[in-house]
């Protein structure tokens, strides 16, 4: 092994030192049953924490719908989190929880208008459950269209735009999770995949085609967000 691939070894061994203690685990729970006194989780997903006052960012779609939502954070700690507001024109969501200021490690936010095609990136999240993983890749493109979670008149959904391709391995339970430039930089939030193959559960699986939402994009959107829910 070369000098320079010990160089990036050690980069990406202290960019996930660094970032993985403020990337979370988010656990849907729903209540069923008659009497109405039980929750079980329902689906999963990933967050990142993005100050000291217990914001964690993540996916609409990841929590929609839920009666209760739990957060795990690399330090073992779990607690149930509020339900601050979303958006669902950037499937983003806001949560807060109330924890130890030691539990939260905000994560440094990067400019997405600087984003190129060819820069790497890592994901750290939550795939299939298995918390605290982390996957490299590239931008494979800029400024892609997926629909958003807001149904338009007459049927069919909004279109959300500028949305960042990457090829870095993003499966079920990424989604809401940070995507990262060798800065150690949220520069996007993990959303989707594209594939035509699935697991043995049939959920999708990662074909190499994955988007995730700039960074500008939360920074219009989550402060008004805390602000009014």
């Amino acid at each position: 092994m070369n000098g320079e691939a010990l160089m990036v070894e050690g980069d990406l061994t202290n960019l996930y030192q660094h970032i993985n203690p403020g990337v979370v685990t988010i656990w849907r729970y729903d209540i069923v049953g008659s009497g109405h006194d039980q929750s079980f989780p329902t689906g999963q997903g990933s967050g990142f924490v993005i100050d000291l006052e217990g914001h964690i960012i993540t996916n609409l779609h990841v929590i929609d719908g839920a009666d209760e939502i739990e957060v795990d954070f690399p330090s073992g700690l779990k607690v149930w989190a509020e339900l601050m507001g979303t958006d669902p024109d950037s499937d983003l969501a806001v949560l807060k929880v109330n924890v130890p200021e030691k539990e939260l490690v905000p994560l440094p936010l990067g400019d997405s208008d600087k984003v190129r095609v060819g820069d790497f990136v890592v994901a750290i999240g939550n795939p299939f459950g298995l918390s605290g993983s982390m996957t490299i890749g590239i931008i494979s493109a800029i400024g892609r269209t997926l629909d958003s979670e807001n149904p338009a008149p007459g049927g069919g959904r909004f279109a959300a735009g500028d949305i960042i391709q990457t090829d870095a391995a993003i499966n079920p339970g990424n989604s809401g999770g940070p995507l990262i430039n060798m800065h150690g930089e949220v520069i996007g939030v993990n959303r989707a995949i594209r594939s035509e193959s699935f697991t043995v559960r049939g959920d999708i699986a990662n074909s190499g085609v994955g988007f995730a939402i700039p960074i500008n994009i939360l920074r219009q959107v989550v402060p008004k967000i805390i602000e009014n829910g």
